[in-house]
């Protein structure tokens, strides 16, 4: 298994340079009034970053891979990404997701790997697992990384 930790640094090295590129103004537009901009888009990773942050702690003391989910578009809307500067969003996104690195490179490789039954990534997953079968931590993180990739690289699918 690729260590997941160097996946997310390199993923984060490479995208956040490309954001960069991306003017303010263009990081505003909204394809659609019903539809993120690039900073709503952004902030909605920041948001999946936060939630992250705590499931990859709080897994270490549970047996369950369960975690409770949460209203995507509240998150975006409340917290007015689309007002914000967009270098601060940038700068956000890339602090915090440095620290889902750190914190993904000290758990142990038994509770990454350690197969679990009790699950609700059939909820909450970017790539879903059936709830009869088992899946780990691993699993968990890596969907967390495709997530964020797809939704940088494709901001409008």
């Amino acid at each position: 298994m690729a260590n997941l930790a160097d996946r997310l640094k390199d993923s984060i090295n490479t995208y956040s340079p490309l954001l960069e590129l991306i003017t303010h103004e263009l990081a505003a537009q909204k394809p659609n009034p019903l539809k993120w901009s690039r900073k709503e888009i952004l902030g909605h990773l920041i948001d999946s970053a936060a939630n992250n942050h705590q499931r990859f702690v709080r897994i270490q003391g549970q047996e369950e891979l369960t975690f409770q989910g949460y209203d995507q578009d509240m998150w975006v809307k409340i917290q007015g990404y689309q007002n914000q500067k967009w270098k601060d969003i940038i700068t956000l996104w890339y602090q915090l997701n440095m620290h889902l690195a750190s914190i993904i490179s000290l758990i142990p490789h038994t509770v990454l790997t350690q197969s679990r039954m009790n699950h609700n990534l059939h909820q909450i997953a970017f790539k879903t697992v059936p709830q009869n079968e088992c899946t780990n931590l691993a699993y968990f993180i890596n969907d967390y990384i495709d997530h964020m990739k797809q939704i940088i690289e494709y901001p409008y699918d």
